[in-house]
């Protein structure tokens, strides 16, 4: 496993213990060290494919962290970046920053079942998903919704019930992150997310078949036929 020199040691325990718990291949990983806080409502942890070149505008990383996730030892791994101050003393604190990782780390796993073909489903999806509701107070719940975003929440829940138990009541009173400890279902079969995905998308088809819903304006089946053309021609039967 590699990590950056400026990871503090707090830090890569936890992320030592979020891999063994998560049962990965530790070499096929890279942790970012990202010093700072996000901004307000931005994102506080990424996971990056192997072999995608990554930029300095991309969530949370800075250009020293993209730099180093590009280097051609680091591309082949699964990058995890995170903005990691916080106090190792604390252990409802330290619990959140490894419920993250874990969060991250079944993005990683989910690639590695069903490659990048889930993630442009669920682009379409997070389109659909922020057109359903935008502005709403249930945006966000459409956004943790999302079969990827649901999986990966309750692969951070199992975890903290797995290790750090006496933590879950401390994360649930934080408002942006209640979201790591509240699932109870155990995460399912990765390999199942495509299809969840496209069931997902469905339930919102009235805002899908909406062109205006995408930018530039867009046919939904069209946009599942750029993913893979069975998923267009699904589409397209289920319309009738």
């Amino acid at each position: 496993m590699a990590h950056q020199l400026t990871a503090t040691d707090a830090l890569v325990d936890l992320w030592h213990d979020v891999v063994d718990q998560a049962g990965v291949d530790e070499d096929r990983f890279m942790l970012l060290a990202v010093s700072g806080d996000p901004e307000h409502g931005g994102a506080k942890a990424a996971w990056f494919w192997p072999r995608l070149r990554v930029y300095a505008h991309h969530n949370v990383l800075t250009p020293g962290a993209a730099k180093e996730a590009n280097q051609p030892a680091n591309l082949r791994r699964h990058r995890v970046a995170i903005y990691s101050d916080f106090d190792a003393e604390d252990p409802v604190a330290a619990a959140r920053i490894a419920a993250m990782l874990r969060h991250e780390v079944r993005h990683a796993q989910q690639f590695d079942a069903c490659g990048k073909e889930l993630f442009e489903l669920d682009h379409i999806l997070e389109e659909v998903s922020e057109r359903a509701a935008p502005g709403a107070s249930n945006a966000r719940d459409l956004y943790w919704a999302k079969p990827i975003e649901l999986d990966a929440n309750r692969a951070a829940a199992m975890y903290l019930r797995d290790r750090r138990p006496d933590t879950i009541a401390g994360i649930l009173t934080m408002d942006d992150d209640t979201i790591l400890a509240r699932e109870t279902t155990a995460p399912g079969d990765p390999s199942t997310l495509r299809e969840q995905t496209f069931t997902r998308l469905w339930e919102l088809r009235d805002m899908a078949d909406d062109p205006m819903t995408f930018t530039p304006p867009a046919d939904v089946a069209d946009l599942l036929a750029g993913v893979d053309a069975s998923w267009a021609t699904r589409w397209r039967a289920r319309q009738g």
